[in-house]
This record gives C-alpha cells, structure tokens and sequence, in this order.
C-alpha cells in the first residue's frame, strides 16, 4: 500500500521554487521599490516592538515575583506568573 505522502512528493514541492540567486535578483531590483521599503521598515518597527514588549513583560514579572518571595507568600512564582493578566 503506497502512501499519498513520500519523500519523492516532498522534494519535487522544492523543485518548483526559483534558485536563491534568482531570489535575491528579484528581491534586489524590487528594492527601488518604495513599497518593498515600507513593508522593511514596518517589520523592523513590529519586531522592534515586539522586542520591547516581551522584555517589559519579563520585568514585570520579576518585579512582582521578588515583591511576593518578599512577604513569603508561598507559590509566589506560580502566582505572580498569573496576576498581570487579571
């Protein structure tokens, strides 16, 4: 019994997408594009962003997880984990 998914199917998917130079070729003559500029400039900006907010997530929670080790409240780290996002 064959199987509708095989290793053959899987690399003929590959065969079919353009070499990395053609890649790149394109990508590079489509940079004096302003739209392609935008679109940089806004992943940059949302990853950016992103980056910020993770961090400041983190510090929250070692904030509020140092404040409850602090009063001994036991599960602190189980608790603090959970109460920013009441």
């Amino acid at each position: 019994m064959q199987s509708s998914f095989s290793i053959l199917n899987f690399i003929n998917i590959f065969a079919d997408l353009p070499s990395f130079t053609t890649l790149f070729r394109e990508i590079s003559a489509d940079m004096g594009s302003t739209d392609i500029w935008g679109i940089v400039i806004l992943a940059c900006l949302m990853l950016t962003l992103h980056g910020v907010a993770v961090l400041a997530i983190a510090a929250a929670f070692h904030e509020l997880d140092q404040r409850l080790k602090n009063k001994r409240v036991y599960g602190a780290n189980f608790l603090s984990y959970f109460l920013p996002f009441c």
